[in-house]
């Protein structure tokens, strides 16, 4: 897996918890990806914060390549060349939430502990501007949780 990270601090958590690389999202992201990957580019890529990066992260495709958007956080009307897209047979699927059985099964996987998320801060709900704050500064390594009541 390669994460692709805005600052080196996050690179270093995203080692740490199992990518293979980590990168930064410069101009020269496909570049640096075909590096790693014998000049064939990544097979699959997420990418939940859309904008600008969408055009790089196609380039980095692989021929029959697809591109897995579920947010759009940096934007959503990215600048894209559709040739980019069908000349190298790529595909773009929209990732939304899941249907409810999708949402079960992730809920008992977090509940047996199969599955861990990645939690940067647990924020008590009267300071829920501090963790709204941390997001839009990116400040943090995954998610920020409220914590409601005692």
């Amino acid at each position: 897996m390669i994460a692709v990270l805005g600052a080196g601090w996050k690179a270093e958590r995203a080692l740490a918890i199992g990518a293979d690389a980590a990168l930064q999202p410069g101009e020269d992201l496909a570049g640096q990806v075909r590096a790693l990957t014998d000049g064939r580019g990544v097979d699959v890529a997420l990418d939940c914060v859309g904008g600008a990066g969408w055009r790089r992260t196609i380039a980095a495709l692989a021929p029959f390549g697809r591109l897995a958007i579920c947010g759009a956080t940096a934007g959503d009307s990215p600048a894209i060349s559709i040739r980019e897209i069908y000349q190298s047979h790529r595909r773009i699927l929209g990732a939304p939430l899941g249907s409810r059985g999708e949402f079960s099964a992730l809920a008992q996987a977090l509940a047996s502990g199969r599955l861990t998320p990645v939690v940067h801060a647990i924020v008590p709900l009267e300071d829920i501007h501090h963790g709204l704050s941390m997001l839009q500064q990116r400040e943090c390594f995954g998610r920020v949780a409220v914590a409601v009541g005692a």
